[in-house]
Protein backbone atom coordinates (compact mmCIF):
# COMPACT_ATOMS: atom_id res chain seq x y z
CA UNK A 1 0.00 0.00 0.00
CA UNK A 2 3.18 2.36 0.24
CA UNK A 3 2.65 3.46 3.76
CA UNK A 4 5.80 2.25 5.61
CA UNK A 5 3.91 -0.71 7.61
CA UNK A 6 2.77 -4.10 6.50
CA UNK A 7 -1.16 -3.38 7.53
CA UNK A 8 -4.10 -4.08 5.96
CA UNK A 9 -6.55 -1.16 5.95
CA UNK A 10 -10.00 -1.69 5.12
CA UNK A 11 -10.99 2.44 3.82
CA UNK A 12 -8.80 4.88 2.15
CA UNK A 13 -5.76 6.06 3.53
CA UNK A 14 -3.73 8.83 1.86
CA UNK A 15 -0.58 7.48 0.53
CA UNK A 16 2.13 9.59 1.56
CA UNK A 17 2.21 13.32 1.72
CA UNK A 18 2.72 14.69 -1.89
CA UNK A 19 -0.23 16.08 -4.07
CA UNK A 20 1.66 16.10 -7.20
CA UNK A 21 1.14 12.47 -8.84
CA UNK A 22 -0.54 12.95 -12.38
CA UNK A 23 -0.61 8.85 -13.26
CA UNK A 24 0.07 5.73 -11.39
CA UNK A 25 0.51 2.01 -12.52
CA UNK A 26 -0.08 -0.96 -10.80
CA UNK A 27 1.14 -4.23 -12.14
CA UNK A 28 1.70 -7.88 -10.25
CA UNK A 29 3.03 -6.93 -7.16
CA UNK A 30 4.57 -3.53 -7.24
CA UNK A 31 3.19 0.51 -8.04
CA UNK A 32 4.35 3.09 -9.97
CA UNK A 33 4.13 6.64 -9.87
CA UNK A 34 4.55 9.42 -12.12
CA UNK A 35 5.07 12.88 -10.53
CA UNK A 36 4.16 16.53 -11.93
CA UNK A 37 7.52 17.13 -12.07
CA UNK A 38 8.65 14.26 -14.40
CA UNK A 39 10.36 11.77 -11.66
CA UNK A 40 9.38 8.13 -11.07
CA UNK A 41 8.39 6.68 -7.48
CA UNK A 42 7.84 2.95 -6.75
CA UNK A 43 6.59 0.54 -4.09
CA UNK A 44 5.44 -3.18 -3.38
CA UNK A 45 7.61 -6.17 -4.10
CA UNK A 46 10.74 -5.72 -5.59
CA UNK A 47 11.72 -9.40 -5.99
CA UNK A 48 12.43 -8.67 -9.50
CA UNK A 49 13.80 -5.33 -9.59
CA UNK A 50 10.54 -4.27 -10.70
CA UNK A 51 10.65 -1.22 -9.14
CA UNK A 52 13.82 0.06 -10.44
CA UNK A 53 15.49 1.34 -7.39
CA UNK A 54 18.79 -0.36 -8.12
CA UNK A 55 18.43 -3.59 -5.81
CA UNK A 56 15.76 -5.96 -4.60
CA UNK A 57 13.75 -6.97 -1.96
CA UNK A 58 10.16 -5.67 -0.75
CA UNK A 59 9.62 -1.94 0.33
CA UNK A 60 6.43 -0.58 2.18
CA UNK A 61 7.38 3.27 1.30
CA UNK A 62 7.70 5.37 -1.35
CA UNK A 63 10.76 5.08 -3.04
CA UNK A 64 12.05 7.34 -5.91
CA UNK A 65 13.70 5.76 -8.81
CA UNK A 66 16.79 7.59 -10.01
CA UNK A 67 17.02 11.18 -10.32
CA UNK A 68 15.75 11.82 -13.76
CA UNK A 69 12.96 13.92 -14.12
CA UNK A 70 11.88 13.87 -17.70
CA UNK A 71 9.65 10.54 -17.59
CA UNK A 72 6.05 11.03 -19.42
CA UNK A 73 4.03 7.74 -19.41
CA UNK A 74 4.49 4.87 -17.46
CA UNK A 75 2.92 1.17 -17.32
CA UNK A 76 3.82 -2.06 -15.15
CA UNK A 77 3.84 -5.41 -15.99
CA UNK A 78 3.27 -8.23 -13.56
CA UNK A 79 6.86 -8.45 -12.52
CA UNK A 80 8.42 -5.76 -14.83
CA UNK A 81 7.93 -1.80 -15.58
CA UNK A 82 8.09 0.59 -18.36
CA UNK A 83 8.31 4.09 -18.81
CA UNK A 84 8.76 6.10 -22.13
CA UNK A 85 10.56 9.76 -21.55
CA UNK A 86 9.62 13.37 -22.84
CA UNK A 87 11.81 12.83 -25.78
CA UNK A 88 10.39 9.51 -26.43
CA UNK A 89 12.46 7.24 -25.61
CA UNK A 90 11.25 3.83 -24.38
CA UNK A 91 12.78 2.52 -20.88
CA UNK A 92 12.05 -1.21 -19.24
CA UNK A 93 13.33 -3.19 -16.03
CA UNK A 94 12.21 -5.76 -13.94
CA UNK A 95 12.31 -9.47 -14.97
CA UNK A 96 12.92 -10.65 -18.49
CA UNK A 97 12.62 -14.53 -18.54
CA UNK A 98 10.59 -14.35 -21.44
CA UNK A 99 12.16 -11.13 -23.05
CA UNK A 100 9.73 -9.32 -21.69
CA UNK A 101 11.84 -6.32 -21.38
CA UNK A 102 12.06 -5.56 -24.87
CA UNK A 103 16.28 -5.68 -25.11
CA UNK A 104 17.03 -8.67 -27.30
CA UNK A 105 18.03 -10.94 -24.59
CA UNK A 106 16.30 -12.75 -21.67
CA UNK A 107 18.85 -10.75 -18.52
CA UNK A 108 16.68 -9.16 -15.37
CA UNK A 109 17.47 -5.51 -14.81
CA UNK A 110 17.15 -3.64 -11.46
CA UNK A 111 17.32 -0.04 -13.04
CA UNK A 112 15.74 1.55 -15.49
CA UNK A 113 17.58 0.45 -19.29
CA UNK A 114 16.75 2.47 -22.47
CA UNK A 115 14.98 -0.32 -25.26
CA UNK A 116 16.88 0.39 -28.82
CA UNK A 117 17.37 4.07 -29.56
CA UNK A 118 14.33 4.77 -31.33
CA UNK A 119 12.79 8.32 -29.87
CA UNK A 120 9.08 7.88 -31.24
CA UNK A 121 7.64 5.78 -28.35
CA UNK A 122 3.83 7.60 -27.64
CA UNK A 123 1.94 4.43 -25.82
CA UNK A 124 3.25 1.59 -23.38
CA UNK A 125 1.17 -1.20 -21.97
CA UNK A 126 2.59 -3.78 -19.53
CA UNK A 127 0.80 -7.42 -19.25
CA UNK A 128 1.53 -10.72 -17.50
CA UNK A 129 5.17 -11.38 -19.11
CA UNK A 130 4.89 -9.21 -22.17
CA UNK A 131 4.31 -5.90 -23.50
CA UNK A 132 3.22 -3.80 -26.40
CA UNK A 133 4.21 -0.46 -27.86
CA UNK A 134 2.47 1.86 -30.02
CA UNK A 135 4.70 4.30 -31.55
CA UNK A 136 4.25 7.74 -32.61
CA UNK A 137 3.32 6.61 -36.25
CA UNK A 138 0.69 4.40 -34.79
CA UNK A 139 2.44 0.98 -35.40
CA UNK A 140 2.05 -1.11 -32.71
CA UNK A 141 5.13 -3.74 -31.18
CA UNK A 142 5.07 -6.38 -29.09
CA UNK A 143 7.77 -8.66 -26.71
CA UNK A 144 7.64 -11.26 -24.35
CA UNK A 145 6.04 -14.25 -24.01
CA UNK A 146 4.08 -15.74 -26.73
CA UNK A 147 1.57 -18.03 -24.95
CA UNK A 148 -1.66 -17.93 -25.69
CA UNK A 149 -0.98 -15.40 -28.66
CA UNK A 150 -0.74 -12.62 -26.28
CA UNK A 151 1.90 -10.76 -29.07
CA UNK A 152 -0.69 -10.76 -32.14
CA UNK A 153 2.21 -12.52 -34.41
CA UNK A 154 -0.12 -15.25 -34.72
CA UNK A 155 2.18 -17.92 -33.46
CA UNK A 156 2.84 -18.31 -29.46
CA UNK A 157 7.01 -17.92 -30.00
CA UNK A 158 8.63 -15.47 -26.66
CA UNK A 159 10.01 -12.77 -28.78
CA UNK A 160 13.16 -10.91 -26.80
CA UNK A 161 12.59 -7.75 -29.16
CA UNK A 162 10.21 -5.81 -29.94
CA UNK A 163 8.34 -6.98 -32.84
CA UNK A 164 5.89 -4.94 -35.17
CA UNK A 165 2.33 -6.56 -34.82
CA UNK A 166 1.17 -6.70 -38.52
CA UNK A 167 1.12 -3.18 -40.99
CA UNK A 168 -1.73 -1.08 -39.56
CA UNK A 169 -0.12 2.05 -38.74
CA UNK A 170 -3.81 3.57 -36.50
CA UNK A 171 -3.42 2.05 -33.13
CA UNK A 172 -3.73 4.75 -30.34
CA UNK A 173 -4.43 2.95 -26.75
CA UNK A 174 -3.41 -1.21 -25.95
CA UNK A 175 -5.03 -2.97 -22.87
CA UNK A 176 -2.91 -5.76 -21.82
CA UNK A 177 -4.25 -7.68 -18.74
CA UNK A 178 -2.37 -11.05 -17.73
CA UNK A 179 -3.58 -13.58 -20.80
CA UNK A 180 -5.21 -11.57 -23.02
CA UNK A 181 -4.98 -7.53 -25.19
CA UNK A 182 -7.41 -5.33 -26.30
CA UNK A 183 -6.38 -2.38 -28.23
CA UNK A 184 -8.25 0.49 -29.92
CA UNK A 185 -7.49 1.83 -33.51
CA UNK A 186 -8.14 5.37 -34.63
CA UNK A 187 -11.22 5.00 -36.61
CA UNK A 188 -13.02 3.95 -33.12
Amino acid sequence: LGLSDTTDRSSPVQVGTGNNWIELSVGGYHTLLLNSNGTLSAFGRNTEGQLGIGSSGFINGINSIGNLSNWAKISSGEFSSYAIQSNGTLWSWGRNNNGELGSSNTTSRSSPVQVGTESYWAQIGGGGQYFLAIQSNGTLWSCGTGQFGLLGLSDTTNRSSLTQVGTESYWTKIFPSRNFVLALQSNG
